[in-house]
C-alpha cells in the first residue's frame, strides 16, 4: 500500500484553475477508477482513488477559491465524491 502512496505525490495547487475545474477532474478520475475496478485492475483503481483523496484533502484546501461562500456547492459535491473512496 505504501508503494501506491509513493506513486501519488501531493500536487501543488494551481490557482489559475478554478475550483469547479478541479471538481470536474475529480469526477472524471473517480469514474476512471470505477472502470479500472470493473475491469479487475485493482491497483490502478486504488492509485486513482488515492490521487483523488490527496487532491481533495491536501491540494484543494490551499486553493484561493476554497473558502469562498459561492463555492459551497462544489465543496459539498467534492465531499460526497471523496466519501466514496
Amino acid at each position: 500500500m505504501q508503494r501506491l502512496f509513493d506513486r501519488c505525490p501531493t500536487i501543488p495547487v494551481d490557482s489559475s484553475l478554478s475550483l469547479a475545474r478541479y471538481c470536474m477532474t475529480l469526477k472524471q478520475t473517480l469514474l476512471q477508477a470505477e472502470q479500472y475496478m470493473s475491469a479487475g485492475d485493482v491497483e490502478r483503481s486504488a492509485l486513482l482513488h488515492i490521487r483523488c483523496v490527496q487532491l481533495a484533502n491536501r491540494t484543494l484546501p490551499a486553493h484561493p477559491e476554497y473558502s469562498l461562500p459561492q463555492n459551497e456547492q462544489w465543496l459539498k459535491e467534492l465531499r460526497r465524491m471523496t466519501g466514496k473512496c
